[in-house]
């Protein structure tokens, strides 16, 4: 139950990321330190053999936490804090024109 709600949390941040074009609202210490534990939770469960629900879920949860690092670098690297204001005026541009 605990690996759903990791997975369900992870993925409307991606999405957001993906419409917004930014990543800034992450903080690259909770990715460090999320990608390390995933890691280790995942070494976890196929070493100890945790049941099959653990050891699905945690490389799932280490992918998923290496994509929003991967969008961290990628979208903060190529676009600035200017973006997140195109978007916001580009949401408010459509919302006007319906």
């Amino acid at each position: 139950l605990s690996r759903l709600g990791f997975l369900g949390y992870m993925l409307p941040q991606i999405i957001q990321n993906h419409k917004k074009r930014t990543a800034e609202a992450l903080s690259n210490t909770f990715l460090n330190l999320s990608l390390f534990l995933t890691t280790l939770d995942m070494i976890s469960a196929w070493c100890l053999q945790w049941g099959w629900p653990n050891q699905i879920a945690t490389p799932i949860l280490l992918l998923l936490t290496i994509t929003l690092k991967l969008q961290k670098k990628l979208l903060t690297t190529h676009h600035g804090p200017l973006q997140t204001v195109d978007y916001e005026l580009q949401q408010h541009l459509q919302n006007k024109s319906i």
